[in-house]
C-alpha cells in the first residue's frame, strides 16, 4: 500500500492538472508514461511541480505525435512511426543487461550530420526521437513481461553515445540549437528513463562540448553520465563491472557482437492486430530479439517495482 506521503504527493500532482490532461494520461496506453513521470521525480524536492509539468507535456506529446493512434494500430500512425524511425537508423538496440535494462547505442557522428542538414525540419527531428524513445520504452515493457512471477517493471535503459569521428567544428550553431530542442523535450516527456549513459570514443574537445550540453540536462540525468575514452578494452571492462554482460556490450565499447538492431528494424509495420504489447501500443517484432533470461537480483531496488503498487522511490 502507498504511504501517506506517497498518496499525498499523488493527489497533489493530480490536483494541479487540468481535466483535459488527466483524461489524456488516464488511457490504458498512457499508463507507462504516467508511471515514469511520477516515479522519475520521486527524489526531487519539487517533485509535485516537476511531475505535474511533465505530465502536461506528456499529454501534449501523445496528441501531437499520435501515440494513442499508434496504440490502436492505426495504419497511418504506424506508417509515420516507421518512416521516422528509418531516419534514425544510427540508433541501435544491443541487448539487455543483467538487470533487464535495454542497452542502446547511438553513432553520434551520423546524428550530428542529420542535425546539420540545411533542409531538416526541426519538428520532424523531435518527432523521430520521440518514436525512437517509444521503441526503447517498449523494449522495457518486453523485458518486464519476461518477469511475470514478481511483477517487475523495468523503467530505465542504458544509453551508449559513440563519439567516434565527431569533431568540434561539426558542432555548429544549427546543430547545437536543434540538439538542445530535442534534449530538452525528451528530458521533459521522458524523465529519469536512463539508468546510466556512457560516452565513449570522445574527442579531446569533449570538455567544451560537455559544458554546452550539460546545461540542457536535468541534474538527475547529469549524475548518471560516465565519460570513457577510446581504449576499447578499458571501456569493455568498465561495462562488465557495471553489470553489462558480454552479450550486451556494443562493438564501439570493445564488444564482440556480430549484430545489433536498428530501432527501425524492431518496429512491426504490417497492418492488422498489433503484437502483444498493449500497455505501450508500440508494436515490436520480437522473434529475433535476444531474450533476457537472468534472474533479477532481489537486493537491487532502483527500478524494480511491483505492478500492483506503482509507487516508491527511484523507479
Amino acid at each position: 500500500a502507498a504511504s501517506a506521503e506517497e498518496a499525498a504527493s499523488e493527489s497533489a500532482v493530480v490536483g494541479r492538472l487540468p481535466a483535459s490532461v488527466v483524461a489524456a494520461v488516464s488511457t490504458e496506453a498512457a499508463w507507462y508514461a504516467v508511471l515514469r513521470a511520477v516515479r522519475g521525480y520521486w527524489n526531487v524536492s519539487r517533485r509535485v511541480e516537476e511531475a505535474s509539468r511533465s505530465l502536461t507535456a506528456i499529454a501534449e506529446a501523445r496528441e501531437r505525435h499520435e501515440l494513442e493512434a499508434l496504440a490502436r494500430g492505426e495504419p497511418s500512425a504506424r506508417r509515420a512511426c516507421h518512416d521516422l524511425l528509418e531516419e534514425w537508423r544510427e540508433i541501435e538496440f544491443v541487448s539487455f543487461d543483467d538487470a533487464g535494462h535495454p542497452v542502446v547505442v547511438e553513432r553520434v557522428a551520423a546524428s550530428v550530420a542529420r542535425l546539420e542538414a540545411e533542409g531538416a525540419d526541426e519538428a520532424r527531428l523531435v518527432a523521430g526521437r520521440v518514436y525512437c524513445t517509444e521503441i526503447i520504452q517498449a523494449l522495457k515493457a518486453l523485458a518486464s513481461s519476461w518477469n511475470e512471477d514478481d511483477n517487475t517493471i523495468i523503467l530505465k535503459h542504458i544509453y551508449v553515445l559513440d563519439m567516434a569521428d565527431v569533431r568540434l567544428r561539426s558542432l555548429t550553431a544549427r546543430v547545437r540549437r536543434r540538439a538542445r530542442a530535442i534534449i530538452e523535450f525528451l528530458e521533459l516527456v521522458y524523465p529519469a528513463v536512463v539508468w546510466r549513459t556512457y560516452i565513449v570514443n570522445a574527442p579531446n574537445s569533449l570538455s567544451f562540448l560537455w559544458r554546452v550540453v550539460s546545461r540542457w540536462l536535468h541534474p538527475i540525468t547529469r549524475e548518471k553520465i560516465r565519460i570513457l575514452g577510446t581504449d576499447p578494452d578499458l571501456n569493455r571492462r568498465v561495462l562488465l563491472e557495471d553489470g553489462v554482460p558480454e552479450t550486451a556490450i556494443p562493438p564501439c565499447c570493445g564488444g564482440r557482437l556480430a549484430h545489433t538492431y536498428p530501432l527501425a528494424d524492431l518496429f512491426e509495420r504490417a497492418t492488422g492486430e498489433p503484437p502483444a504489447l498493449p500497455d505501450l501500443g508500440t508494436p515490436l517484432r520480437t522473434s529475433d530479439l535476444p531474450k533476457f533470461d537472468g534472474d533479477l537480483p532481489l537486493g537491487v531496488q532502483d527500478d524494480r517495482l511491483a505492478r500492483d503498487t506503482c509507487r516508491g522511490p527511484d523507479g
